[in-house]
């Protein structure tokens, strides 16, 4: 439950600050919730941030454009952080390859829907 409360509050906060994503911390949510309370689960699945990020992803529809646009580049932002940040070259290769394959399945992975 203190999980999903977390990652709730940071998924909301990545609504509005570009370099932390959304769609994970929801995610999560979900999982924690439906797992833990109910109540907490029909609530989180009722509200206007989940059916904007994650509700037509679940549903099987695919997901917005304009959603998508925004994980790539929030994710990109902090992957790019982090391969700047190490000094690291094993850790700088399982950067890039991460979001060399995160940009993959978002264009091709997951199916456009609405805009």
């Amino acid at each position: 439950m203190i999980i999903g409360c977390l990652a709730l509050a940071l998924g909301t906060v990545g609504c509005f600050v570009p370099f932390l994503p959304t769609f994970p911390f929801f995610l999560l949510t979900g999982v924690c919730f439906a797992k833990g309370s109910d109540t907490l689960y029909e609530k989180f699945t009722s509200s206007k941030l989940y059916e904007r990020n994650f509700k037509s992803f679940q549903d099987g529809k695919g997901m917005k454009r304009s959603t998508k646009v925004r994980v790539i580049l929030s994710v990109g932002f902090c992957c790019t952080a982090g391969f700047f940040l190490t000094e690291s070259m094993t850790v700088k290769i399982i950067i890039t390859a991460v979001l060399v394959l995160h940009i993959l399945y978002f264009v091709f992975g997951i199916k456009n829907y609405g805009n």
